[in-house]
Parts: structure tokens; C-alpha cells; sequence
């Protein structure tokens, strides 16, 4: 039998391409998930080896959020002096010792605008020329040199290539209060790893300390120790324990790397699940069309495979010839879909590397997870594929099969139909249990979903032969004789055309629900900033939520304050404490303004009013367990300073969909007694509507020698949460075409085989007058009625999904319900598109048929 299973599988090369294909798309996406997240650990390891030391010292600080170092003031914090540096130097082992300044400067391209990123941080150091951990390279200068004098500075590769500048140009960096001016010596970067998107900026010493630590003479903010052998460092650390100041913690850089990575895996861990569904997609639709393939071969085997019953061969030897196609077939496409992956994850790494972050040179390896995995979607899915084709072709009696007649029972439709039904009902009360707010809401939408896409999927020989036969029609009218045919052909096989259609059904109606999805969020951002922001614009520092906060200048509040045409300006202030060890921001607005600006709603106590009362929000309440009448313990980042809190208040927003400002309020005087802050944001209100833009226009006049400061209006606002769902959707997007790609293939494949079933038929049909042109026209047609069934089906199933997704997501604020219609038509539109793309080559196959040889088969 494996001799005939291998002779069976390559005199059809044809349906053994596309099934191939459709095994190796599903086994690349979960092998490329994999594997790239194995190349962005091992990126982000490499970045983390080169930016630690092999023993460091910094400020103790009682929280383990990195985030802490840039909530303490340097000018009044504890700080390592040159003679204790001179002391660490003295430990046996040491073989280099520097101090450290690190903090956020910002740099200023040749434009004037201030380079940022929006996820990974900027840094600025001074810099040293000493080793990383285990003696691996530290700050590394690319070209030119390292900055020396006072008057030079050193930036990464992306910052100069972003900066318009070269070597020996001026450059501009700014905190946000004060700009500086110096002379750009060279590129640097950590180790010889990536950058991962960071921005590095380094400075001599006493540079480091005028930008990062204003108005203190001396000293630094921590020491990068390098050891002779790091074998030694457990006794080297209990050495240089005795000689640290008060504040001061030491740590090695095995210690420090794995908290960096357990930071990242946290990251990684989410974009593993992001593309593992995405590619779990993948292989739901790559198997319906390797279902789909294997039934119509062994409908095309029947006379073969009876052939071999009538000379002897057992039940179990049929399903073992079909089970050992399968196999075969999921051997080599899971070899090859590994290695697919592998390419595509090195792809998307070289994007990266190109337009969004510096990853650094990895290579992909084929890793544990990646061979299981891909192996095992490989294997399993093809091999369960086939077992149903196979049973049913085992049963089928030899006579019946070579007469040549259909194997499908009236019986097994009417099974089918009343498990689709079923499945219908069931998905039905799912999401009337989903509309009707019953917990576990997110349970309800999923069962009802799948159970609704089983339903559809049983039941669309049933459901769709409706829809054929209208969509059928309109081909007769356009197209004649041809689309006639095209619609019968279309109804002749209503299990096989609704099992092609499926693929098209899971990949529209997830296109339709997201879509429903994101035009709700953006109609109901609206209504919700004018019903929870009451304010016409913000002025703030336009920084990376990563990096060091940057205040607004006290003379900037104080020249807006005075600008014509502005009613009101409302100061949000910051101080950040810690809770418990984890850090948490009280602001505070001045008394009466609180509920004027936000405009929330009390859901227990009151507003502050004065001394150490708060208002916190009813997230923060549940979340931290706390009541009005709690006490809430404070310190600063260094667990000193001590501070009450006592809980007034419980408020909620209007609306979820609001700017979060932050969940802890206090009164000012409190907030400037304990923490004296700056303004951390300005709300600012004109005369008039019709003054917006004129003080729009007056405070970009007044914030323009600080690049870092920036105005937005409630339309800026808008704008920026429309462009971000309309990325997050551009994204999902581009994952689900695989799902589109897949079942533009699965119509290629089934028309394919389904013309090789046709050949007499076709014959008859040339012998009788009908030209290639129309043969083609025929065929074409077909392949748009499947496309058009698969869309109309999905769009109608995705439409239901997105209102009850909006349903439930009411309570986070998806108020209004959007219905992208002019989207929806789009979508039909390429529903035809694919329907005509995937007609192609079997239309053309199909005009190419030998009339003599079809009519010898027939």
C-alpha cells in the first residue's frame, strides 16, 4: 500500500501543490510565532548583557519598577562621591570602577522637533570606557569618537540618522525647560547588540551632571564595577557591602539582567498570543480547505479505490491508503512550513530593523517549541483531516462506486442539517444570554460564535443555496448560458461548495467584526470627550511614557495664563509616591476644579477639600481594596518620608472612553507641601469657540524655544484615537489576509480538482458549440458565486459578533454603535476581486481541455 499511496499522491500533482500549500501557510504562521519570539528574546538578552556591569550600585530604591530612578529628584537625593569610588577600587577583584549619571535628555533634529519614540526610552549617560557583564564590550563607539570635552556629545545611529545631522554638527538637547548646544563628535551604542528602539545620548562627566543632575557640583548616581573574574563576584559583593553610603544598593549583573528580561518576557509573552491566534486562524481555515481537498479526492478515487476492494483489499487498507496521503503530506509540509517560518520571522526582523527599532544581527534557529509545535499542527491536523474522508471512502460499496454515482445520502444531508440547526439555536441563545449582560459575558460571545460558525458552516448547504441561486442569477442575466451553468455547477455540490465557502465565512466575519469594532470606538470617542473633558486644548510635554517626566515651565503656565482670549487655565500637578512598593501618581488641581474639568461622577463621599484628604477612582478602590474612610501609606522611591492619605471619595468617569489623568487626587497645598512638583499638564479653556484657534496658534508663539512642550485641542485628541485604532486594526488586518490568502486558495484547489472531475462533461460541452472564451467565462463565474456566498454568509455572521461585542463592551465605554457600511460594500467588492483572482488558472485549465481525449473519458 505505500507503494500505491505515494504513485496515488504524485500522478496528482495539482491537488498535492495545494494541499501542500495550505499545510505549510498554517504550520509558517505557528512556527514563524515561535521562532520570532525567540529571536526577540535573545535580541533583547543581547541588549541586556551589554547594558549591565558585573556589579553595579545604585540608589536603594523599595520598589522593583525600574520607573522609580526617574520619579527621584538628583538634586536633592543621596549621591556616590569620588571617594568612594576610590574605596570600591581598593576591593580585591575590582578591576575598574566608574560612577554613573543616567536620566532623559531629549534631542532636537535640525528641524526643531524634539526626537521621541513611542514605546522604548530615551537615555542619556555619561560616558566610560569600560567592559559590560563578563567582560563583554560596554559603550561602544561606532564612528568618530567618544565625547570628551564639555562642549561634545555622542548619539546612537537611528538618533543621528533621525536628526538630519552629521558628525562635527551642532547639536540641540532640551529637558523641556532648557535647551543646550554642543558639538556631535561621534555614534555610540550599549554592547554589540540592538538598540530595540531606544535612543542613546552620552556626555562627558561633568556635562552628564549640568543636564542631569542641575546644580550639584559633584558626585555621581551610582558605579559600574568591572571584576578581574566573575567567578569571584559573590565575595566581591560581600566586600564592597560595608563601603556603600546609606540608600545604596549593590547588585550583580546576573541579577540585573534577569530582571530586564523578566520585563521582557512579560512583553513578549502577549505577542506570543497575539500571533499564536492569529495563526490558530490560520490552521482552523487551512483545514477546512485540506478537509475539502481530501473529500474531493476521494470522491475522484472511487472507482480506484473500489477497484482495490473488489481485489481484495480490506477496509482498513483504503483508510490506510488515504490516512498514509495525509501523512506524506504532513511530513513534508511541516519540514518545509518550519522553515517557511523561520524566512518569515527573519523578514519581519530586517522590516524592523529598517523602519522601527534596532534588533541587532539574530539569525533564526529552529527551536524545541518551534519543531514540536510544527510539527504537530503539521501531523495532526492533516492526519484528523483525512480521517473522515477516509472512514466514509472505506464504507462506500464497491458497485455503487464504480457505477460512477454520488456517495452522499439524502441521509447524511439531513444529519448534517439538523446538527446545523442545533448548532444555530444554541449560538443564538449564547448571544441573547451575551445581549442580556449574564455573566461570564465574554464566555456567552465566544460559545455563541463558534457555535454560530459550526452552524453556518453544517448548515450552508441548506442556508446558502438561497444565496447561489440569487447571486446565480445575476450571472445568467449578465453573462447568459455560461453563468447559468456556473450557478448549477455551483448547487450540484452543496456540501462541497459551503465547505469552500467556509474559509471565506471565518475570514469575513472576523474582518466584519473588528470592523464593527473600531468605527463604535472612534463614533463613541466623541460624545465621550464632550461629555467627560472640559477643556478646549492641553498643553503638555510631548514625551515617551517610559522615560523621565518633563514638566511644563512655571514661565510658560504663567505667559499662557496671561494670553489674550484664555478664560481659564487649570493646572494638573504631580507627585509620584509608592504604595506597597508600587509606585503610584497623586495630582491634584486646585480646590472647585476637579469635577469642573473631568467631570466625573461621586459614586461614594465627596470631593477634597483640604489637608491629606483624597479622591481616588472606583478601578483604584477595587483594585487596591480600599473604602471611603481608608487610609491609604505613602513614602517616597526611597521608602522614607512617610505619608497619609485618607480616601473621601470614590468617583467614576462619565464615560470610560476619557483621557486618564490617573486614579489618586489630592488638594495642591498637600501635594506642594510633601512633594513640591511642577505643572504636569494645563488645561486651557478660550473665550470663545471661535478663539480656540487663535490661542492655539499664541501659545505655540510662546511654547516655541521648548520643543518638548506642546499644545493639543480636543480634535488633536481625536485624531490621535482614530489613527491608533485605525493602526491597531491595520494590524489585524494584515494577519487575517492569510486567512483570505488561504481561502482564495481552498477556490482555486476545489475548482482545480473539480475540473478534473469535469473533463467529459466539459468535452460535451466544446463539442456542442460553447467557445474557450466562454468555458472560462464559466468557470470564472463560479468561482465568484463561492466567493460571494463565503462574503455574504461572513459578513452577515461578523455583523451579529460586532453587535454583541459592542454590547459588552458598553461598560468600558463603547457607547455608540457603528456600522461601517460603505466598509461592508468595500468588502463585497473584493469578495469579487478573489472570486475572479482565483477563477483564473482553473478557468484556464478548464479552456484548455483536449475535446477528443474528454470525450474518450466520458
Amino acid at each position: 500500500m505505500f507503494k500505491v499511496t505515494l504513485k496515488s499522491l504524485f500522478s496528482h500533482k495539482a491537488r498535492l501543490i495545494f494541499s501542500l500549500l495550505a499545510i505549510i501557510l498554517g504550520v509558517a504562521f505557528v512556527a514563524g510565532s515561535f521562532t520570532f519570539t525567540d529571536m526577540m528574546r535573545r535580541s533583547f538578552e543581547n541588549i541586556a548583557s551589554g547594558t549591565v556591569s558585573d556589579v553595579s550600585v545604585t540608589l536603594d530604591m523599595k520598589t522593583d519598577d525600574l520607573m522609580a530612578y526617574y520619579y527621584v529628584d538628583p538634586t536633592d537625593s543621596p549621591r556616590l562621591k569620588e571617594a568612594d569610588l576610590e574605596k570600591i577600587r581598593q576591593v580585591d577583584g575590582v578591576t575598574k570602577a566608574a560612577g554613573t549619571i543616567v536620566g532623559s535628555i531629549y534631542t532636537i533634529d535640525k528641524d526643531g522637533k524634539v526626537i521621541t519614540t513611542f514605546g522604548p526610552p530615551t537615555v542619556s549617560s555619561n560616558y566610560y570606557d569600560l567592559p559590560a557583564w563578563k567582560n563583554q564590550p560596554g559603550i561602544t563607539v561606532l564612528d568618530g569618537r567618544a565625547p570628551a570635552a564639555d562642549n561634545e556629545a555622542g548619539v546612537d545611529p537611528e538618533t543621528l540618522r533621525r536628526s538630519g545631522l552629521k558628525l562635527g554638527d551642532q547639536i540641540r538637547f532640551t529637558d523641556g525647560a532648557h535647551t543646550w548646544t554642543k558639538t556631535l563628535v561621534g555614534t555610540l551604542k550599549w554592547g554589540t547588540g540592538g538598540t530595540s528602539g531606544a535612543l542613546y545620548n552620552f556626555f562627558n562627566d561633568k556635562t552628564a551632571r549640568e543636564l542631569m543632575m542641575p546644580g550639584v557640583g559633584d558626585g555621581y548616581m551610582g558605579a559600574w564595577i568591572s571584576l578581574e573574574d566573575y567567578n569571584q563576584v559573590d565575595q566581591v559583593v560581600k566586600d564592597l557591602k560595608p563601603l556603600l553610603p546609606q540608600d545604596f544598593k549593590i547588585s550583580t549583573g546576573e541579577e540585573d539582567s534577569k530582571e530586564i528580561m523578566k520585563i521582557t518576557d512579560e512583553s513578549l509573552g502577549f505577542m506570543t498570543i497575539f500571533f499564536l491566534v492569529f495563526a490558530a486562524i490560520a490552521l482552523l481555515v487551512g483545514s477546512i480547505l485540506i478537509i475539502n481537498t481530501f473529500s474531493i479526492i476521494v470522491t475522484q478515487q472511487s472507482r480506484e479505490l473500489a477497484l482495490y476492494r473488489i481485489l481484495g483489499a480490506y477496509q482498513r487498507q483504503v483508510r490506510l491508503l488515504i490516512v498514509g496521503e495525509a501523512l506524506f503530506l504532513g511530513l513534508i509540509g511541516s519540514v518545509i512550513g518550519l522553515f517557511a517560518g523561520m524566512g518569515i520571522s527573519s523578514l519581519i526582523v530586517w522590516i524592523l530593523n529598517q523602519t522601527v527599532m534596532d534588533l541587532g544581527s539574530i539569525v533564526p534557529r529552529p527551536t524545541v517549541e518551534a519543531i514540536v509545535a510544527s510539527f504537530a499542527v503539521g501531523l495532526g491536523v492533516t492526519t484528523l483531516s483525512s480521517l473522515m474522508p477516509s472512514i466514509r471512502a472505506s464504507r462506500v460499496d464497491p458497485i455503487v462506486a464504480l457505477s460512477g454515482h454520488e456517495s452522499t445520502t439524502r441521509k447524511s444531508l439531513q444529519i448534517r442539517l439538523i446538527v446545523a440547526t442545533i448548532m444555530v439555536v444554541l449560538g443564538a441563545v449564547f448571544l441573547g444570554l451575551t445581549f442580556a449582560g449574564v455573566d461570564p459575558v465574554e464566555l456567552w460571545l465566544g460559545s455563541g460564535a463558534v457555535a454560530l460558525l459550526i452552524g453556518l458552516s453544517l448548515g450552508s448547504p441548506l442556508f446558502g443555496s438561497p444565496l447561489v441561486n440569487g447571486i446565480g442569477w445575476i450571472f445568467t442575466k449578465l453573462h447568459g448560458t455560461p453563468g447559468r451553468l456556473a450557478r448549477l455547477n455551483a448547487l450540484r455540490h452543496p456540501q462541497r461548495t459551503a465547505a469552500t465557502a467556509t474559509a471565506l465565512i471565518i475570514g469575513m466575519a472576523l474582518v466584519t467584526t473588528l470592523g464593527i469594532f473600531g468605527a463604535s470606538a472612534k463614533a463613541s470617542t466623541i460624545p465621550a470627550m464632550e461629555e467627560t473633558f472640559g477643556a478646549d486644548m492641553m498643553v503638555l510635554a510631548n514625551t515617551n511614557p517610559y522615560s523621565a517626566p518633563v514638566s511644563v515651565p512655571e514661565e510658560t503656565l504663567e505667559k499662557i495664563s496671561n494670553l489674550e482670549s484664555v478664560k481659564s487655565v487649570s493646572v494638573l500637578r504631580e507627585g509620584s509616591f509608592l504604595m506597597n512598593k508600587k509606585i503610584i501618581g497623586a495630582y491634584a488641581f486646585d480646590p472647585g476644579e476637579f469635577n469642573t474639568v473631568l467631570k466625573t461622577v461621586m459614586v461614594q463621599g465627596r470631593t477634597y477639600k483640604s489637608g491629606n484628604e483624597a479622591v481616588i477612582s472606583e478601578k483604584f478602590a477595587t483594585e487596591k481594596k480600599l473604602q471611603v474612610g481608608s487610609t491609604m501609606h505613602l513614602t517616597d522611591m526611597l521608602g522614607a518620608s512617610p505619608q497619609d492619605l485618607e480616601v473621601v471619595g470614590i468617583y467614576k468617569p462619565k464615560s470610560e472612553i476619557m483621557i486618564n489623568f490617573g486614579d489618586v487626587f489630592v488638594p495642591a497645598e498637600w501635594l506642594n507641601g510633601v512633594a513640591p512638583s511642577k505643572p504636569d499638564v494645563l488645561l486651557v479653556n478660550a473665550e470663545s469657540p471661535d478663539k480656540v484657534d487663535p490661542v492655539v496658534d499664541k501659545i505655540n508663539e510662546v511654547t516655541k524655544d521648548s520643543p518638548l512642550i506642546g499644545v493639543q485641542t480636543v480634535d488633536d485628541i481625536l485624531k490621535q484615537v482614530s489613527s491608533s485604532v485605525d493602526m491597531l486594526l491595520a494590524q489585524m488586518f494584515a494577519l487575517l489576509a492569510l486567512a483570505v490568502i488561504i481561502a482564495t486558495l481552498g477556490i482555486v484547489n476545489t475548482l482545480s480538482l473539480s475540473i478534473l472531475e469535469r473533463v467529459g462533461e466539459i468535452g460535451m460541452l466544446r463539442v456542442v458549440g460553447m467557445l474557450r472564451r466562454d468555458v472560462r467565462r464559466m468557470i470564472r463565474d463560479e468561482s465568484v458565486i463561492i466567493s460571494l456566498l463565503g462574503s455574504i454568509l461572513g459578513i452577515i455572521l461578523g455583523v451579529v459578533l460586532g453587535v454583541a461585542v459592542s454590547s459588552i463592551m458598553r461598560s468600558s465605554g463603547l457607547e455608540e454603535l457603528a456600522i461601517p457600511w460603505a466598509s461592508l460594500g468595500i468588502t463585497l467588492v473584493l469578495a469579487v476581486l478573489i472570486g475572479v483572482f482565483a477563477g483564473l488558472w482553473p478557468a484556464r485549465a478548464a479552456s484548455r481541455v483536449d475535446v477528443l481525449d474528454a470525450i474518450a473519458q466520458e
